[in-house]
């Protein structure tokens, strides 16, 4: 009995970094979309309601999600994997490491040495908030990195 609850304890705890960053990049998506959608206003576009603008944010949050699930998966484990290694404190470090992932990976794919653009700070808030995101649902972790507890 006990070797069964050992073996879901365990399934679930290999699940759970996984759902962790799809959190994360859908918090990711989210806040791009609110502020794109935010900037929109200023030229006049207005959602007549508060339903639609939900409908627009929720569902206009999938396609940066996805685009965020695929780019950002590798820079994403080798910093966490950095992160873990050096035993820095965690919170304030994953919505740190994960701010700058965008726009250096904007920068990289764009071969663009320009200063910093709007572009860039939506980029950083929404990494941001994704690294926040994904600390909070990967079990608020502190060192040492054993066992997590909500």
């Amino acid at each position: 009995m006990s070797q069964k609850k050992s073996l879901k304890n365990s399934a679930l705890g290999a699940l759970r970094p996984l759902g962790a960053y799809l959190a994360a990049s859908y918090a990711a998506g989210f806040v791009m979309s609110m502020s794109f959608f935010l900037t929109s206003l200023e030229g006049g576009e207005n959602a007549t309601t508060v339903g639609e603008i939900l409908t627009i944010l929720l569902a206009g949050s999938l396609l940066p999600t996805m685009y965020i699930v695929f780019f950002a998966a590798i820079p994403a484990v080798v910093f966490v994997l950095i992160v873990r290694l050096t035993k820095a404190p965690r919170g304030w470090t994953d919505a740190l490491v994960a701010a700058f992932i965008g726009p250096l990976l904007l920068r990289a794919m764009s071969m663009s040495i320009n200063g910093p653009t709007l572009v860039d700070l939506i980029f950083l808030t929404a990494g941001g908030a994704a690294g926040y995101t994904y600390w909070y649902f990967a079990g608020r972790p502190k060192p040492p990195y054993g066992a997590t507890t909500p």
